[in-house]
């Protein structure tokens, strides 16, 4: 079967938008007098930005682009993340001048853990001039005891986190065994007159906050 680059580049097109998602889901402050923001960067951790990511990268997060990857040609292959890469540099920038309309000065990044150590995790991290603002869990920050999902709302160290995530689950009739399974969490960290944001998906409360932290700590 021929694997054509747009093949490769719809698998993916669903990392690509959690930058745009998060830009207009997530609610920040309103802009305070700007500060020169901070410039983010290609590798955060595990994580790497989608913008610069390599195709084992993009495997590894995601298995149906792996595989669409291992058919294609080295021509398609390399045709193809030259469009995600592209892409997400777009998304990013989109979500971005969406948040500076209405918060001033703002910078986003995308990025996937491409070591294949996550439940294919990745993160959103956005900047903005202005103070913290409310972080809400998205339910009862509390455990839903008879699904066993725990919805977290918390201070970590300097950051403000809120999340969700499932016990593990016994095998069963519905389906096997599963571990602990990751929801989104949240974590915002106010410095220095600027609001910092991570979004992420299938990566614990603390791996966000650790990750978060370190843009912080770099600036």
């Amino acid at each position: 079967m021929r694997i054509t680059r747009t093949t490769i580049a719809g698998i993916v097109a669903g990392i690509i938008l959690l930058a745009v998602i998060a830009g207009y889901a997530i609610g920040l402050p309103k802009a305070d007098d700007s500060d020169e923001l901070p410039s983010l960067p290609d590798h955060l951790g595990d994580l790497v930005a989608l913008s610069v990511a390599s195709p084992t990268q993009l495997g590894n997060n995601n298995p149906q682009a792996g595989a669409a990857f291992a058919q294609a040609t080295p021509e398609q292959a390399a045709s193809a993340i030259k469009t995600i890469n592209a892409g997400a540099v777009s998304s990013d920038d989109k979500a971005a001048a969406h948040l500076a309309r209405l918060y001033g000065d703002a910078t986003m990044r995308s990025y996937i853990d491409g070591t294949n150590k996550s439940q294919g995790g990745q993160l959103a991290v956005t900047v903005v001039d202005g103070h913290a603002g409310m972080v809400i869990p998205g339910g009862p920050a509390e455990t839903v005891s008879a699904s066993g999902v725990h919805y977290d709302l918390k201070r970590m160290g300097a950051a403000l986190c809120a999340g969700q995530w499932q016990e593990p689950q016994a095998a069963s009739a519905q389906g096997p065994a599963t571990g602990v399974a990751y929801g989104s969490a949240e974590c915002r960290i106010e410095r220095d007159g600027l609001t910092y944001d991570a979004y992420g998906s299938g990566l614990s409360l603390r791996q966000v906050r650790d990750l978060l932290q370190k843009v912080v700590d770099a600036r």
